[in-house]
C-alpha cells in the first residue's frame, strides 16, 4: 500500500509539474515576459524566433525597430499577429511564413503570408480565432485585408492599424 501511495504522489507532483510549465506558457503566450520593455516589433521576433525551424520557415521583419510599441494597442496587435500564426501553424499546411510590421507616422501595417493552401473567405468567420482577430481589429478601428500570396498561392493577410502613437508621442518617419 505504501508504495502505491508513492507512486501516486509522484504522478500527482508530476502532473503539476506539467501543469505549470503549460499554465507559464500559455501566460507568456498571452502577455510576453518583458513586452512593456521590449515593445512589440522586438516580441514579434522572438515569437517568430521560437516557431522558426520547427517545420515552417519563419522570416520577420519590421522597418521601425527603434520605435518602443509597447502599450495595450501594441499588444492588441501582437495578439493579432500571434493568432494569424497559430492559424497558418494549424491550417495552412504552410512551408514558409513571413511576418512584416511596417511602422509609420499614420499607421502600424502588419503582413503575415504563407505559401500553403490558402483558405475560403466563407469559411474563415466560423472560428474562435477569427473571431478574436477582428474584434481586436475592431476595437483599434483596424482595416484587414485578405488576399493571395504574390507567389500565387496560400493566403496574405494585412491589418492597418491607423494613428498608431508610442508612449503618446508621434511616430515621425
Amino acid at each position: 500500500m505504501e508504495g502505491e501511495l508513492k507512486e501516486a504522489w509522484s504522478d500527482l507532483i508530476f502532473s503539476f509539474e506539467q501543469a505549470l510549465v503549460t499554465v507559464k506558457r500559455i501566460a507568456w503566450e498571452l502577455t510576453p515576459e518583458g513586452f512593456s520593455s521590449l515593445g512589440l516589433c522586438e516580441s514579434v521576433k522572438l515569437l517568430c524566433e521560437r516557431i522558426n525551424g520547427k517545420g515552417l520557415l519563419v522570416a520577420f521583419s519590421c522597418n521601425r525597430p527603434d520605435v518602443l510599441l509597447n502599450d495595450e494597442r501594441a499588444l492588441s496587435v501582437y495578439r493579432i499577429i500571434q493568432e494569424l500564426i497559430s492559424n497558418s501553424l494549424k491550417h495552412s499546411q504552410a512551408k514558409v511564413l513571413r511576418v512584416e510590421i511596417s511602422i509609420s507616422e499614420e499607421k502600424v501595417s502588419v503582413t503575415v503570408q504563407d505559401d500553403g493552401i490558402g483558405f475560403s473567405l466563407h469559411g474563415r468567420g466560423s472560428g474562435l480565432g477569427w473571431w478574436n482577430i477582428e474584434q481586436r481589429a475592431a476595437q483599434l478601428k483596424a482595416k484587414i485585408n485578405i488576399g493571395t500570396a504574390p507567389m500565387r498561392k496560400g493566403s496574405l493577410i494585412q491589418i492597418d492599424v491607423p494613428y498608431f502613437y508610442a508612449n503618446d508621442e508621434r511616430i515621425h518617419s
